[in-house]
Formats: structure tokens, sequence, C-alpha cells
């Protein structure tokens, strides 16, 4: 097999390190793992469990046996969203769109697969473009979806903006859009706070109108934003890679493949470069009903006007991030590495539901929940608390059970605020808001 260089290698100790710091979301569910150590268990230990690093080391000639022992697998992960993460890992390794075809989609294993399953598969392989073409075809016969055009359907756009003027929900709107399963956070951000992978939607209604807002979301690839058009290169040891071009050096060309983290590649080992139009998948929001669309719309049409959904200021908590209670005094201390972030409303609320389903991932008890503020003159700020019981700000307590709105003397910069919460007991909303200075989305 051959190999290369992408990047000045660290020293070895750091290595494992820098790793597991891109690949977190794995360590805290263990279906998803489950999947990867069946395709090669040795290399799973050799790679400390690290997802990514596996893809690119797995050896072809076991690729085959892997896929039928994840076949196995693949059926008991019921929860869409952790499918979807599982199916844009395997579509990325070298050879594994065929063999995904061949030994799972045109098999009779494809028969156990829940709908959840096929629908992430089948968003999975279209988010690789041409490259999966054979995968895509078969999961659109498999699960009797429409194969997706470029273009959406005059007809459709006009009958939904008469929809959004007749009624649409744009707050019901906004909690499908933090629907896990669709993953809007992952890829865009909200008031800085979400993915970078696509536009930042912060102004997106004031700014675009709704016609083209529709058509942007029923056919991707008819609306690429400048700067945001994706491309397949193909390197000298037959492996490719999707993304959209970052940046750039002399040497290197650094890719956003996905939502995690940037990858650069040689520029003298890429061979061919070929447009995917867009890394957006198309039938992103197929599953839901009318209604339901309806109200994703009414949101989307509104965001960045004046009213709820103008996300301009940076006086509420966007990002919370949270950990288990193992590294509490690191998590007050604001040195903590990684944890879950969940992502709040425009008003800067997180309700009960959203946050149970992250929680959850992280503790079935007591948990933490940090964010960054950041105060550029030093004196009194008031912090307004909704549904929080214990604080911490730089790991001194604060009176919120006497006092839900405390007023403390800070000095200028960053300051970190926690929160304790029991996943078995969630407030029925979590909000934090400042007087002054402005939280940190990063």
């Amino acid at each position: 097999m051959n190999r290369y260089a992408t990047r000045p290698p660290l020293p070895d100790p750091l290595k494992r390190l820098a790793e597991l710091a891109t690949d977190l979301w794995w360590s805290w569910n263990s279906e998803g793992r489950r999947v990867f150590r069946r395709l090669d268990y040795n290399l799973w230990r050799i790679t400390a469990h690290n997802p990514v690093r596996m893809l690119w080391l797995i050896s072809q000639t076991k690729l085959d046996a892997g896929i039928i022992k994840a076949a196995e697998v693949l059926p008991d992960l019921k929860d869409e969203a952790l499918a979807l993460k599982t199916w844009q890992q395997l579509v990325q390794i070298k050879g594994a769109p065929e063999a995904l075809t061949a030994r799972i989609v045109r098999s009779d294993a494809a028969k156990n697969f829940p709908p959840t399953m096929l629908k992430a598969a089948l968003r999975a392989s279209r988010e690789q473009g041409k490259k999966t073409e054979g995968l895509t075809a078969a999961l659109t016969s498999l699960t009797g979806t429409a194969a997706k055009s470029g273009t959406a359907d005059p007809g459709a756009i006009a009958a939904m903006l008469t929809g959004i003027q007749q009624g649409g929900d744009p707050a019901e709107g906004e909690r499908i859009y933090h629907r896990a399963a669709l993953a809007c956070t992952t890829c865009h951000a909200i008031g800085g706070a979400g993915g970078k992978l696509g536009p930042d939607l912060t102004s997106l209604g004031a700014s675009a109108p709704a016609d083209y807002i529709v058509e942007s979301v029923l056919a991707p690839a008819a609306k690429v934003k400048e700067g945001f058009s994706a491309f397949s290169y193909t390197l000298r040891d037959g492996t490719s890679m999707s993304g959209i071009p970052a940046r750039e050096t002399d040497k290197e060309l650094i890719i956003r493949p996905g939502p995690g983290p940037e990858v650069p590649l040689v520029k003298a080992n890429i061979v061919k470069r070929e447009p995917v139009d867009t890394l957006m998948p198309a039938g992103l929001i197929d599953p839901l009903n009318y209604t339901e669309k309806r109200a994703l719309f009414a949101f989307l049409t509104q965001l960045g006007k004046a009213g709820p959904f103008d996300a301009s200021k940076g006086n509420v908590a966007r990002v919370w991030w949270l950990h288990g209670t193992a590294d509490a005094s690191k998590v007050l201390a604001g040195t903590a590495e990684g944890g879950m972030p969940v992502y709040t409303h425009v008003d800067g609320k997180i309700e009960r539901d959203k946050l149970a389903e992250t929680a959850g991932v992280v503790s079935d008890g007591p948990l933490l929940a940090s964010t960054k503020l950041q105060v550029g003159t030093p004196g009194k700020v008031k912090l307004d608390l909704l549904g929080i019981r214990e604080a911490w700000l730089d790991g001194q307590a604060l009176p919120v059970a006497s006092e839900p709105s405390p007023t403390i003397d800070l000095a200028a910069g960053p300051h970190t605020l926690v929160v304790k919460l029991d996943a078995k007991q969630l407030p029925e909303a979590v909000r934090a808001a400042t007087s002054e200075g402005r939280f940190l989305t990063e």
C-alpha cells in the first residue's frame, strides 16, 4: 500500500491525542464503535479506536469480509442520526461503496435494515456525489425513493410559498431545524454557533428571497453559494476524497470534507479534480410531512429579520458543551477539552426535549454544561439564568438558588460559565444571558 504524508508528522506521544481530539463523537456511541470494530478489530485497536485514522489504513484485502461483518451490526442502529454518521464514515473507505452495493444493498442483508437505516445510507451516499453513483442508484431503488435531479419543480416551490403565507409556524420550524436526524446544525451556523461546512444562516431570511431559500433546500445543487462548491479529488494511490476547498499553501490544498476537521492534501498527489456541486444532499427533508416542511421554511425565511428570530446579538449563550462529571475540575477551570456541543434556539433557550436528546448521550445522571463569556470592559456584569440550580463562574460557585440573576464583578477577557444538570431531571428549558459582553461560539 502506498503511503504519503499530508502534514509534518507529530511527535509519537502526541499522535494519539491529535487523532482522538477530532473524533470524540465515537467515544459516546457504543453502537457506532461496534461497526468499526467489525471491519478490522486489530486495526481498530492499533489506531486507538479512531475511525478516521482506521479508514485511511484499512487493508483492501480485508474490506469485503469486514463489510459483511458490519452488515450484521448495521440493523441495530435504529437511531437515524447515529446511522447517518456511521454510513458517512463507511462510504469514505476506499472500495467500500462498491462492496456495500454488492454485499449488502443487492443482497438479502438489506432486508433486515429498518427504514431509518436505509434513509441514512441513501443520504450519506448522495453526499459523496459521482463516486458513489452505483450505491446511490441501488439504494434509491431499494427505498422506492425518486431519483433526485439538480433542479426543483417550480410548482412545488410556488405551492410551498403559498403554504408559508397561509400559516407556517416558524417556532415549530426552529424545533425541526434542531432535530438531530436532519443534522442542520452540523453543517450550518446561526449566530455563529453551529457547523462551518455550509453557509452561515444568521441573516438568511433578511438577505435572500423566500423562493431562493425553498429551492436551495429542495434542490441544493441548483443554488450553491459562492465559496461552497465541492470537488472530488483523486489521489495517486487511487483513493479519493470529496470536499470544499478552504485554503491552500504552495504545497498543500486544505479541504473541508465534512463537518469534522479540515484535511490537507499534498498538491503533487492530486491527479484529478472533478466538481460535485455541493455536499448538501438532495432529499434532506423528504422524511418530513407537509406541515413540518412548511414550518421549517417559515423559520428559515424569518431568520435575520427584526423580531424573535434575529440572531445577530451575542448576549445569549448559543452553544453549551456537555461533559461527564469525571473531569469536573477541568471543566470548572475552563481547561477541559472536547465535550459534546448542543446549540440553543435563537432566543438562547434549549428546550427539555432537545437537551434530553443530547444529554442522554453523555450521561444518564449528573453532567456539566459549559459555555464561554467574553467581557470587553471590567466591571459589574449581570447574568440572567433560566432553569439552572447550580452554577459556577471561573470555578467559583454562584448563588443562583437565592439569586437567579446574580451580578458579578468581572475583569476584561474570557470567562467560563458552568452549570450542573441531571439527565434524569432536566428543567423545561435552560438559558443564559448577560447584560454586558458576549458569549463565544467557538
